[in-house]
């Protein structure tokens, strides 16, 4: 089971990123530009399946095995592992035992690990997502988020006389870093 338990607080682009995009100089409608980033970016994130965003989860786990494979990616810090020993008492793994193995599209938990108490909750691994400081950010994912919202902002209905959905370019942009696309 997968928890999210602190939501990101800022979207992957800028105002000003976005403004630029636009042209705007005036502040009057950083309310709406704001909302625009957000759902742009949550749009980005969902069509690559990246976490992009600095979310905190918990991925509860009943049982497990010596590898684990965190199922959102990329993570950017392991905060804490918790388990419940064969004799139901509560544990906490040292992260430094711990290896972790990331790559460009998943992470591995390696640990060989005790016995667990068998319960729905027997292990709790908490984790943060998104690109860590130390992990180059995809330009490609940051102007597709850009593209996408300024065309929404030109664009305040549904659909303009061409019929289209996404401005041309956001699903290329995206599916450079989409996550499991060959």
């Amino acid at each position: 089971m997968l928890n999210l338990i602190d939501r990101h607080s800022e979207p992957f682009i800028s105002i000003d990123e976005l403004k630029a995009s636009l042209r705007i100089t005036a502040s009057g409608e950083d309310d709406y530009l704001l909302s625009l980033a957000e759902t742009a970016c949550m749009v980005v994130q969902e069509k690559s399946g990246k976490m992009i965003n600095v979310d905190a989860y918990d991925y509860i786990l009943s049982a497990v095995c010596d590898v684990i494979k965190i199922p959102l990616h990329p993570v950017s810090e392991l905060t804490s592992i918790n388990y419940f020993d064969s004799d139901n008492v509560s544990q906490v793994l040292d992260l430094a035992d711990v290896e972790i193995v990331s790559d460009d599209n998943k992470t591995l938990i390696k640990y060989e690990w005790p016995s667990v108490f068998d319960r729905s909750d027997a292990v709790t691994i908490q984790f943060a997502t998104g690109y860590p400081e130390t992990m180059l950010f995809p330009d490609n994912l940051k102007h597709a988020a850009i593209l996408l919202a300024s065309h929404w902002y030109e664009n305040r209905t549904a659909a303009n006389v061409a019929m289209y959905e996404i401005p041309y370019g956001v699903e290329t942009l995206v599916n450079f870093s989409k996550q499991g696309w060959y």
